[in-house]
């Protein structure tokens, strides 16, 4: 009783929506400085065990079990139960190295986004330079892994360009050269920049569904070729994690300073 009283009075008391809410990352590393786009395994990790802990008030979903609710498909619960599902972009090692053991052992689905021309190389972001490994990126092994223990890919461009600003044919040729061309998966517009003539293509390439980074909950009939998303930072504490997939977050008199 005394783990569950603790357990309580960390996460305290909350309400939740009935809707699909898509958690966006993008790097888990300890070894880089905490950032933007880097959550630390122990801060992510603390994060799927709040997922884990209240299933009975969310659902990690796979994508397609996310594009069936969004469709009308699936009956709505009896329960306040949010549907959440966890999205990388980019395609980073760490998803596999630190991300993928905390996904296994609560049998979380999860997607991965991948810039496919970087797959299995040496390529380094500028801001990455530092990393201390040489291969930065996911390789085809790992890829393989990771499908084979629930985990989806979908495109998110050959080399992450912003579509707008690209000349037709060449976002012509980083949308569909991104696309397995094996069933229908899942798109991810880089820097959430795309326009009608960019959804059209990514239509067209065969994907199923496209996400932005509108922030937002998604319901039934929300645009699949527009679905929201919400970023978890590096610089989010766990509060702020918790406030984020919530309705009502409650103070429990429990301080958790964002830092």
């Amino acid at each position: 009783m005394d783990i569950l009283r603790k357990l309580y009075q960390l996460f305290g008391n909350f309400t939740t929506h009935e809707g699909l809410i898509v958690l966006t990352y993008h790097r888990v590393n300890d070894k880089l400085p905490k950032g933007e786009l880097v959550v630390t395994p122990k801060e992510f990790a603390k994060q799927m065990l709040f997922l884990n802990v209240y299933r009975n008030r969310f659902q990690a979903v796979g994508i397609d079990e996310a594009l069936r609710f969004l469709r009308g498909e699936i009956p709505h619960d009896n329960l306040r139960k949010t549907k959440i599902l966890i999205t990388f972009d980019d395609g980073y090692r760490d998803n596999h190295v630190n991300a993928f053991p905390i996904l296994k052992r609560y049998g979380f689905p999860a997607v991965i986004f991948l810039t496919t021309d970087y797959i299995g190389t040496n390529y380094k972001k500028p801001r990455y330079k530092d990393v201390p490994w040489e291969r930065d990126y996911l390789s085809v092994d790992e890829i393989k892994e990771m499908m084979r223990s629930n985990i989806s890919f979908g495109g998110h461009t050959k080399t992450h360009p912003h579509l707008t600003q690209v000349s037709y044919e060449q976002a012509k040729s980083e949308i569909f050269g991104s696309s397995p061309h094996q069933g229908q998966p899942p798109f991810c517009y880089p820097y959430g920049d795309y326009n009608e003539s960019v959804k059209k293509l990514v239509k067209d390439a065969g994907f199923s569904c496209a996400f932005t980074v509108k922030p937002g909950i998604n319901y039934v009939g929300q645009d699949l070729f527009e679905i929201k998303r919400i970023d978890v930072l590096g610089e989010d504490v766990f509060s702020s994690f918790k406030y984020k997939i919530t309705d009502k977050y409650e103070d429990t008199g429990v301080s958790l300073n964002r830092g």
